[in-house]
């Protein structure tokens, strides 16, 4: 599951407060935040389709994530990495995952690494996707941006 992360503010009458942010991973735009299964392209759409015949993978509705129960400003993304790079990384050879990111930033998609804010979010069932509010994030600064090669290694991002 995503870390969850304590975060200490001061107030605006200078009391101390504590929130509980939960970390999560998404793949999107950098322009537009617009996530590859929503861009209609031959190559992204090839992608959801691959993503979602997984045994272990579930569309957002299967999952217990209904579209139509979530504000219209959610957007999905994952816990981990590694629940990341199954929904991503469904070439059958390392070469193959490599050119699938390549692609894709060559579309303009970048790793997005959010810390979300308690009550900002819902995660599904299986625990490999989670809805939340981006906005909500970059409008706090809560959000880093990295290359999509990031995915190819386990390295510490900026909120681990």
């Amino acid at each position: 599951m995503g870390a969850l992360h304590d975060t200490v503010r001061y107030t605006s009458v200078g009391k101390l407060t504590e929130k509980h942010m939960l970390q999560v991973f998404r793949i999107e735009h950098k322009d537009t935040q617009v996530g590859p299964f929503q861009t209609n392209t031959e190559f992204t759409q090839e992608l959801a389709r691959r993503a979602t015949a997984q045994s272990q993978l579930r569309a957002p509705h299967a999952d217990g994530l209904g579209l139509g129960f979530l504000p219209y400003i959610y957007v999905f993304g994952c816990l981990d990495l590694d629940s990341l790079r199954e929904w991503f990384l469904l070439g059958q050879t390392l070469q193959e995952n490599r050119d699938i990111l390549a692609r894709l930033q060559a579309m303009g998609f970048v790793l997005s690494e959010y810390l979300v804010n308690d009550g900002d979010y819902r995660i599904g069932r299986s625990g490999l996707q989670v809805a939340f509010a981006s906005c909500n994030c970059r409008d706090e600064g809560l959000v880093v941006f990295h290359e999509l090669s990031t995915l190819e290694a386990s390295t510490e991002l900026a909120f681990c």
